[in-house]
């Protein structure tokens, strides 16, 4: 697909976005769509993107009418509708392989540093939205305070792990809670688990 077209979509999603909240999916990329046992390599050398968790990733957007919002540290190029030429060539990457499976960015957090919850609830307050979660393998330092728990499908970096089928059920079961008006605090089971899992790559 020629970027000319993808950002047609892509400006299309945030437009249907503004004008008919629709459930988010917050995505972070790194431990999510790969893990650290992924062969394929992004044009600048990073750990790619598996196409097995794009195809979850297209069903979790389907089957919860949801849109998509950028946290991972790859959107730091990404744009909504500027030239191809102002993104660098993972950011143009990410987008041709979303393209691929008719998936299309409709916007992204913006933060500083590690301040991931905020950029979230930033995005949260500043944009009509329905249900929202978030997939990461990382849990941030502002999470906790920013009410991102409850929301929260971590994913884990380790071999073979990454977004797997059994997310898409989680998936589904999160946003009928919302929708329902059920919301369940989900906290981590321990202090292990609120540490931040770094790794080589981007986030």
């Amino acid at each position: 697909m020629e970027f000319s077209e993808i950002f047609t979509k892509q400006r299309t999603a945030y437009e249907v976005v503004m004008e008919s909240p629709k459930n988010i999916v917050f995505l972070d990329v790194d431990g999510v769509l790969n893990s650290v046992s992924t062969k394929e390599r992004s044009p600048m050398g990073y750990i790619g993107i598996q196409e097995d968790k794009i195809r979850v990733l297209h069903t979790i957007l389907t089957d919860n009418n949801a849109a998509l919002v950028l946290t991972s540290t790859w959107k730091r190029t990404w744009s909504l509708s500027l030239p191809e030429i102002s993104m660098d060539l993972d950011a143009r990457y990410m987008v041709s392989r979303f393209a691929d499976a008719d998936i299309f960015i409709c916007s992204k957090t913006i933060e500083d540093g590690d301040d991931r919850g905020h950029g979230i609830k930033n995005w949260l307050d500043t944009h009509p939205h329905k249900g929202w979660i978030v997939l990461d393998d990382e849990i941030f330092w502002d999470y906790r305070d920013c009410g991102i728990f409850p929301h929260l499908i971590r994913t884990s970096y380790r071999p073979g792990e990454g977004l797997k089928e059994k997310h898409i059920r989680t998936a589904a079961r999160l946003f009928a809670k919302q929708a329902s008006g059920n919301e369940a605090a989900e906290m981590p089971a321990s202090f292990e688990d609120i540490e931040q899992t770094h790794h080589f790559g981007k986030a």
